[in-house]
């Protein structure tokens, strides 16, 4: 069957499958019309669901908001002030658990978990916004409950007797300590009496290898001995930020120190060596004359005749 088409006053014939082409040809123009028009009514970010709106409708259900609250509450406290901000482990989730778990509502360790996820990433797209926009405040309502746990660190103790407002404290001395005050530091630079390394041990033979090497560490800690040059007294100096902190001026420095430490201990490794060796030498002198008398005994014995 053929149909004549009629175009600018020509007749023409068509033929059957060239009129489905054209029908079919029609139909992808019209759906190709019909997706860009839909295409153009853009949905207004307005109508988009956010995080918020997916959290207030969380709220509406498993989380009210009295139960958020609590909970920021009690991780906060759980976080900065016992752990010092380190991680919560698994025996902390199950003690949040216990104290959040009341009546109607039952929280798993994983449901909390996934709540603090939840409250994390939405505080950092908050942050995110306000970096770009530049506004004030957050119109997000657990915006600075997020803040004070991602933002605080635990505190520390400061320096006894130490201020930064500028007024000197004076430290007391003995005498004048009381029982809240904390104990007297012991003093590294004192030498116990006996024991100064730059006394020479008379115990210790001038020849033997650990006289000499006793006496190398005793010019080692003279020659890095600073109280031969300054007294060590200690003085009050200005630190910035720190007001009446005493600072000992001119003190040995750890090297120093070190060096007297393992001379002192090398003196008394010293004395406890010549003792033994002495104690070892009569034993061996007593033991020798031990022999000798029992060999003269069985001489006597042997030889009764001779004188």
């Amino acid at each position: 069957m053929k149909v004549k088409l009629q175009k600018n006053g020509i007749t023409e014939q068509s033929s059957p499958v060239s009129l489905r082409s054209c029908t079919h040809r029609f139909e992808h123009e019209e759906d190709i019309s019909s997706a860009a028009i839909m295409a153009s009514r853009a949905i207004p970010d307005s109508q988009v669901p956010s995080d918020n709106e997916d959290m207030q409708s969380d709220e509406d259900g498993l989380w009210p908001r009295s139960a958020i609250r609590e909970f920021l509450q009690e991780y906060k406290i759980m976080k900065i002030d016992h752990l010092q901000g380190d991680n919560l482990s698994e025996r902390h989730w199950l003690q949040l658990c216990t104290k959040l778990n009341s009546g109607s509502r039952v929280y798993t360790a994983k449901q909390l978990k996934n709540k603090r996820d939840l409250l994390r990433k939405i505080f950092k797209k908050e942050q995110a916004k306000k970096g770009r926009t530049g506004e004030g405040a957050s119109n997000w309502e657990w915006y600075d409950a997020m803040y004070e746990i991602m933002h605080s660190t635990p505190s520390l103790n400061g320096i006894p007797n130490a201020s930064d407002n500028g007024e000197c404290h004076n430290i007391p001395t003995g005498g004048e300590r009381n029982s809240t005050d904390s104990p007297p530091m012991m003093d590294l630079n004192h030498t116990p009496p006996g024991s100064d390394p730059r006394v020479q041990n008379p115990s210790v033979p001038n020849g033997s290898t650990v006289g000499r090497r006793s006496r190398t560490i005793e010019r080692l800690v003279n020659r890095n001995d600073p109280d031969d040059v300054e007294t060590g007294e200690p003085s009050v100096i200005a630190t910035p930020g720190i007001q009446g902190q005493a600072v000992r001026k001119g003190g040995r420095s750890p090297v120093s120190k070190s060096i007297k430490l393992v001379a002192n201990a090398m003196n008394t490794f010293t004395e406890a060596f010549v003792e033994s060796k002495k104690r070892k030498s009569d034993s061996d002198d007593r033991r020798t004359k031990l022999l000798e008398d029992l060999f003269a005994l069985k001489r006597r014995e042997m030889f009764p005749d001779d004188p």
